[in-house]
């Protein structure tokens, strides 16, 4: 009975490590392309929630407490705010508000995105968009 030798176990050994390396690489693309899936699936969902409010109460949600107001408020908008994928810390997505606009309100709701930091600036009427934040807003401009 004649059994495999070394060489050939050592072909197989590196056969199946470059298999491995492939897989993780294209596994890892697509746990990216979920966490962006779902970041702009809820951002939708949560300006949804945002315009529904305003439509009730001819307000926008105040800044310090929005998650509470769209949760609690009656008629209550929204079950729960989901927690943005991108956040290391497990945190919410970030509302912005900008009270300052004489024409109106405009406010932010984003995702920190793949590095993990908020850098979007929101002004009266326009949105400055950090570097790989994903949001949604009402602002009339977007830079």
């Amino acid at each position: 009975m004649r059994g495999f030798t070394l060489l050939e176990l050592m072909i197989v050994v590196a056969v199946l490590g470059i298999l491995a390396a492939v897989l993780i690489l294209n596994l890892q693309g697509i746990s990216g392309d979920a966490k962006t899936s779902v970041a702009k699936s809820d951002l939708r969902t949560l300006k949804t929630a945002v315009v529904l409010y305003e439509s009730h109460f001819n307000a926008l949600p105040p800044q310090s407490y929005w998650e509470k107001a769209l949760q609690e408020d009656e008629p209550r908008i929204i079950d729960r705010v989901p927690a943005d994928p991108y956040n290391q810390q497990g945190g919410k997505y970030i509302y912005k508000l900008n009270t300052d606009a004489p024409a109106g309100k405009t406010y932010v709701v984003l995702s920190v995105g793949k590095n993990g930091k908020d850098d979007t600036q929101v002004f009266y009427d326009r949105v400055i968009k950090g570097s790989d934040d994903y949001l949604v807003t009402n602002a009339r401009r977007i830079e």
